[in-house]
């Protein structure tokens, strides 16, 4: 079972995984410009002291991530910061909007990266 989008609240999600335990369950992150990127696989059983949501995993293989402060430099492991993703999946800009494109888009060590504008943490 995929999900996407919105944030599934955890409580509901919790039951589902009660009512229905026999399929893998797999959150899923992406913007329009970087179709799905991360993924994270839902544990069988989710704590009841739980209340934040899940986490949108890790990078899929296509697709290569940053975390960024507001002058797009990488932050350290741990820190929060923007989310940036380049690979093959992501928009190469936005249609006759080349203001936009370059508000959203930039260079970094010979790659170009989308910014999500979405704030998250890396981990290892």
């Amino acid at each position: 079972v995929l999900f996407a989008g919105e944030v599934f609240p955890i409580a509901k999600l919790r039951r589902l995984l009660q009512l229905w335990p026999q399929p893998a369950y797999y959150n899923l992150y992406g913007p329009t410009e970087t179709n799905v990127c991360t993924a994270y696989r839902v544990l069988t059983s989710i704590p009841a002291e739980r209340v934040e949501p899940l986490p949108i995993g890790h990078p899929c293989d296509h697709c290569n991530t940053i975390v960024v402060d507001e002058h797009q430099r990488p932050v350290p492991d741990g820190e929060p910061g923007l989310l940036c993703v380049a690979g093959p999946s992501v928009v190469t800009g936005y249609w006759n909007a080349p203001e936009k494109t370059a508000q959203r888009f930039f260079q970094l060590d010979g790659q170009r990266w989308y910014n999500t504008g979405d704030v998250v943490r890396s981990s290892c």
